[in-house]
């Protein structure tokens, strides 16, 4: 059922730059429901501050991205941002990572990073262009945040490479499903 709406939804808005990374979500969604049912999934952690006798921080406020599961017994969750790509929003997981931590403490959420692929279509030479930006991913994982992994479904050979994998997990889409199971139920 999933599929069936994800793919009618993707049909009725061809040319749209929003709709497949909307397919993405819903069908991950879907997946991740089917293996750890049971688990509290959502789009938002609420942030509720606690220090009143500051006005800028008395207003409550949430960390929303794309997929939040929390476990139903315990007090710990997983923050799951999907990317089709993630040229210049690579920032996103890193710095959301950093308000939770700061926020809740360490590991009481995880960030997986999910995404397809890390290329871009050039239509005017009308080839693909690969967007990598290791260097980057180095910087943010080791000084602004640690997520727990990057996962694609077309992992950029350059990702591989030790430099980048003895820092940060660079796995496939199928370790991600492995790994948010294990999570959860390991």
């Amino acid at each position: 059922a999933v599929m069936s709406v994800a793919c009618s939804f993707d049909l009725w808005k061809s040319g749209s730059r929003k709709t497949p990374g909307t397919f993405f979500e819903i069908f991950m969604a879907g997946i991740l429901k089917l293996l750890i049912p049971t688990e509290i999934f959502s789009k938002h952690i609420p942030l509720i501050d606690t220090l009143v006798e500051d006005e800028e921080l008395s207003d409550s406020a949430s960390v929303s991205t794309d997929i939040v599961i929390k476990s139903s017994t315990e007090n710990v969750g997983v923050v799951i941002p999907l990317k089709i790509t993630t040229r210049e929003r690579i920032v996103q997981p890193f710095a959301q990572q950093r308000i939770l931590d700061s926020y809740f403490g360490k590991n009481v959420y995880h960030s997986f990073l999910a995404c397809i692929s890390e290329t871009q279509q050039d239509k005017k030479k009308r080839k693909v262009n690969h967007i990598c930006v290791p260097g980057t991913i180095k910087l943010y994982q080791r000084y602004l945040s640690t997520i727990s992994g990057i996962y694609y479904c077309d992992i950029p050979e350059r990702y591989l490479d030790r430099d980048l994998t003895d820092i940060i997990p660079v796995k496939s889409m199928g370790d991600f499903l492995e790994d948010i199971y294990f999570f959860f139920k390991g």
